[in-house]
């Protein structure tokens, strides 16, 4: 499934057929404008290890055209204002996941990528997958999930769908 998700986030070409991700064709020129709009967010946190959680989403924040201000509202929404100044390489692997979803919430996408995003967070932090899913949404926007926890999921998602022998079959959610 990751190699669907990044497909969808247009970081690896199809191997074969065609298709669309926001308005853009895969393969082609096009994606290059829309991958700003794009949030991904991997099985493993893609942070810098040697800066600290601010220092990375000062960095995406400078990218995406935000202010620091953004990013640290961004680490106190998921709870990491405290460990702000903390090194990534210093932090466990839930601050991680949640500094990735501190800068879903700075980068405010279109798209939402998720694989396996309950992983490595505690019990607490599940309702924090939820929230920034509900913001891209919200927003008009979509999430994609990929999840082999079902009950954590269902709550999030209005269309379900599994990949059997390398097709995509609709369930119930």
């Amino acid at each position: 499934m990751l190699g669907l998700l990044r497909v969808m986030a247009t970081l690896l070409r199809p191997a074969s057929g065609t298709g669309t991700v926001l308005g853009a064709r895969l393969a082609t020129p096009e994606v290059e404008s829309i991958r700003p709009r794009i949030g991904f967010v991997a099985h493993d946190p893609a942070l810098a290890p040697h800066l600290t959680l601010a220092e990375n989403l000062y960095l995406v924040a400078a990218l995406a055209g935000a202010t620091r201000v953004a990013a640290d509202r961004a680490l106190a929404d998921v709870g990491l204002a405290g460990a702000a100044r903390r090194r990534v390489v210093h932090c466990s692997n839930g601050m991680r996941r949640r500094a990735e979803f501190a800068r879903m919430l700075l980068i405010g996408p279109s798209l939402l990528l998720l694989d396996e995003a309950h992983v490595g967070l505690d019990p607490e932090a599940f309702r924090l997958v939820a929230h920034v899913v509900a913001e891209v949404t919200g927003r008009g926007g979509a999430a994609v999930l990929v999840s082999h926890e079902r009950e954590r999921a269902a709550a999030m998602i209005e269309r379900a769908v599994e990949v059997r022998d390398g097709t995509l079959a609709e369930v119930a959610p």
